[in-house]
């Protein structure tokens, strides 16, 4: 197939809430547009949206979810001659063969635990399909990827490592666009859903041995429906320094970066981290988990504790807080979507017989 061939872009992500998943996707796509002018998107009739950074949307099928993804989706692709497909979140249509996917981490498989029944039947039937089948793989860090080879026992040269980077919404923001913030106690910021592998209750453990009454901590994210049953409502029902925000835009987002005096993030897993350089990038000090890929995205500005002891959680805490750092917007530290993108550029062009 001839770069003047439409090449089509899996759209399920777009009827999907906002996570780190969807980020990858929209912020690879905008660079991808800048380059390619025969991109389609392929969504469900449930998407509203008619066009995504220029890119015309094409609604196909009657259904959603698992089942337009699985059937209606490669039927119209098969009908079409087989064209390239690109799927950029962890699960594509198990049998269609021309497609490059992307796996964020393999967390379902090593960390059972941490899943709904119903999440697991499906992506431990879907996944090593389409880690077999597929014509290449990404993911998003050198850990990840070595998990990867080991769980499937793959060729290395089938996977390539995309990172992620800085969202393009937050590349123009001034100091003054983010002095404002609507929280005015000193607070320490956390971003991550509200699912067992982020460790939340350790984290609101250690905050509340540092028992300063002027000091608050901010929770940012939502419960996701994929993961096993977590309940933080009775560990800050009764803490009124503790406050939750489930839907935050990007500026209010870059805000409460901006202004916090101390980033935590101690997940047990993770196959990135974007809240890291996210937080970085805007000067906050962060404190995360001693897990080898945050080693790997080794940031300046990281501590690093272990995410089991609450007490060294709460020491790295008060450190920071006593450091006071100087605050200013940094760069990306080498995290850029832009240099991802080229990386996929050249698979792309691997798999079509004119070059890009």
């Amino acid at each position: 197939m001839g770069v003047s061939e439409s090449i089509f872009i899996n759209g399920r992500f777009l009827g999907q809430e906002l996570s780190g998943v969807q980020r990858f996707a929209r912020e690879i796509i905008e660079q991808l547009s800048y380059r390619l002018l025969n991109l389609v998107i392929l969504a469900p009739k449930s998407v509203k949206l008619d066009s995504f950074f220029g890119i015309p949307i094409r609604k196909v099928g009657i259904s959603y979810g698992y089942l337009w993804e699985q059937f209606e989706l490669p039927i119209y692709l098969l009908a079409k001659g087989s064209p390239l497909l690109i799927n950029f979140g962890n699960i594509a249509p198990a049998f269609y063969r021309r497609q490059i996917i992307t796996l964020h981490d393999i967390a379902f498989i090593l960390h059972k635990e941490w899943y709904s029944k119903s999440f697991k039947t499906i992506y431990g039937l879907v996944v090593p399909i389409i880690v077999k089948r597929s014509l290449h793989i990404l993911t998003v860090s050198k850990t990840e990827k070595k998990n990867i080879l080991h769980q499937f026992n793959i060729n290395d040269s089938r996977i390539s490592v995309l990172y992620n980077g800085i969202p393009s919404n937050f590349l123009n923001l001034s100091p003054e666009d983010l002095l404002t913030d609507q929280i005015k106690e000193p607070y320490i910021l956390s971003v991550a859903s509200f699912n067992p592998r982020k460790n939340l209750s350790t984290l609101i453990s250690a905050f509340e041995r540092l028992g300063q009454s002027d000091l608050q901590l901010v929770l940012v994210g939502r419960t996701g429906k994929a993961f096993g049953n977590i309940d933080l409502d009775k560990h800050i029902a009764d803490d009124s320094r503790i406050i939750h925000m489930s839907d935050v835009d990007d500026l209010s987002l870059a805000r409460l970066y901006y202004n916090a005096k101390a980033f935590i993030f101690i997940p047990f897993y993770e196959g990135f981290g974007i809240p890291l350089i996210e937080a970085s990038f805007f000067g906050c000090p962060v404190i995360c988990s001693d897990l080898e890929v945050f080693k790997e995205i080794g940031l300046e500005n990281m501590k690093y504790v272990n995410p089991l002891k609450t007490e060294e959680i709460a020491n790295a805490m008060q450190e920071v807080l006593n450091s006071n750092k100087r605050r200013e917007i940094v760069k990306g530290e080498g995290f850029d979507y832009k240099n991802s993108a080229e990386i996929l550029f050249s698979i792309i062009d691997k798999y079509t017989s004119k070059p890009l």
